[in-house]
């Protein structure tokens, strides 16, 4: 890791997690609801591959739950900080705002 590396990555408040298990997050809002798969999670928020864009400054409450158990899950309102195109999905950056449950 390059000092520069080194020095944003003492910046971030929560060390990222490449997650391993299949988790799946849905996102709800006015706009409707979406399912996605999670990638990356932190204590302050979490990557997404979704099926379609979500606009970036939007907010949404999200349900993320691991498949292999049940009591597994988190719900929170997050915000839409970042979404990209990789091929034929979307990578959503999001922000936890607030812990639900």
């Amino acid at each position: 890791m390059s000092h520069s590396e080194s020095f944003y990555a003492e910046k971030r408040d929560f060390i990222r997690m490449k997650i391993e298990l299949p988790l799946s997050g849905t996102l709800t809002n006015d706009s409707g609801r979406i399912t996605g798969q999670c990638h990356e999670l932190s204590g302050g928020g979490l990557q997404l591959e979704l099926p379609e864009a979500v606009a970036v400054e939007s907010q949404w409450e999200l349900h993320l739950s691991a498949e292999h158990d049940e009591r597994a899950q988190l719900r929170a309102v997050v915000k839409v900080v970042r979404c990209t195109t990789e091929g034929d999905h979307f990578s959503a950056g999001l922000q936890i705002v607030q812990v639900i449950e």
